[in-house]
């Protein structure tokens, strides 16, 4: 695969989350029942419906079951000189031009939000609205892409 190819995987990895859960560290952190909780175990203050006013004033959704679980992965930063970091690189512009940030691979933690932003992208930029017409472009891109035409 290109790394135009592989960028364009990842970035729609189908489909990447936004929304930011910061803090989560460790396996444990924000995942609790209770909302306010988990709010004080990522160092916010929890201000009702399902947010956490972080320490920096950002207000941030409190995720949970196979949202938050995604998000937690999701978050943790690729360790340089690794076969992820090499992907990272090859994503870089992309992610930059986004406002993602560059030690994730997705380029942002994984939450409902940044899956819709993404899907937007995808559909923005690609005209792609189904996995479908991903698998299309992927192989277009791997195969003929804008040099063909």
């Amino acid at each position: 695969m290109t790394s135009l190819v592989r960028q364009f995987a990842a970035l729609a990895g189908l489909v990447l989350l936004a929304a930011v859960c910061r803090g989560a560290t460790s396996p444990n952190a924000g995942y609790s029942s209770d909302p306010a909780a988990a709010c004080q175990g990522v160092g916010g203050r929890y201000v009702g419906n399902l947010t956490c006013r972080m320490a920096d004033g950002q207000i941030t959704l409190l995720l949970s079951g196979a949202d938050a679980q995604r998000a937690h992965e999701s978050s943790q930063p690729v360790p340089a000189g690794t076969p992820k970091s090499w992907a990272l690189a090859a994503t870089a512009l992309t992610f930059e031009v986004n406002g993602d940030r560059h030690d994730m691979l997705a380029g942002t933690v994984v939450t409902p939000d940044a899956q819709k932003r993404q899907q937007d992208l995808l559909v923005k930029w690609w005209n792609v609205r189904n996995r479908a017409q991903l698998l299309d472009t992927l192989h277009w891109l791997e195969f003929e892409g804008h040099r063909a035409q």
